[in-house]
């Protein structure tokens, strides 16, 4: 967001796993109130909302917002919310994004588990893992991946 004096303040996305897209746009909202110094239940500067029937989201410069002159995103949470990520919005009009969301944009590694196998330490717990997975983060990648039915071990007594 930019100040009228040219200055900026950045407003960040917490790290987190966020599964739907009211999780991501409340945690923009919380991080705006922390970094404006706003208490929790005043509207923040910047209001974003989602329209389900789109799938896009809208961003509005709220009017009592007046030292806020423009917002531009970083290229990750653009990618996220479906805005261009080389402009700057202003004004007080609603910005509609012209992509829709995509919480799975910026997902760089899939975890794979198995149930057979013996636990290992994965972060700080131990968990079952039988692969991590890289993937690109361009929009136009996609994920290759296989399905397994789940199987039920038999056994016989000899």
């Amino acid at each position: 967001m930019l100040e009228e004096n040219g200055n900026y303040f950045n407003v960040l996305l917490p790290n987190g796993i966020y599964l739907t897209v009211t999780k991501v746009i409340g945690a923009l909202h919380s991080a705006q109130r922390r970094a404006a110094g706003i208490r929790p239940m005043q509207m923040p500067l910047v209001r974003f909302r989602f329209l389900f029937l789109t799938k896009r989201v809208v961003m509005k410069i709220m009017h009592t917002a007046s030292n806020v002159v423009g917002v531009k995103f970083s290229p990750a949470l653009s990618q996220m919310l479906g805005f261009d990520e080389d402009t700057t919005y202003d004004r007080h009009t609603e910005h509609r994004a012209k992509l829709p969301m995509n919480l799975t944009g910026n997902l760089n590694l899939v975890y794979i588990y198995c149930d057979l196998l013996k636990q290992v330490l994965v972060g700080d717990t131990k968990a079952p893992l039988l692969r991590i997975v890289s993937r690109s983060t361009d929009m136009t990648s996609s994920l290759n991946y296989t399905v397994f039915q789940k199987m039920t071990p038999k056994f016989k007594s000899l």
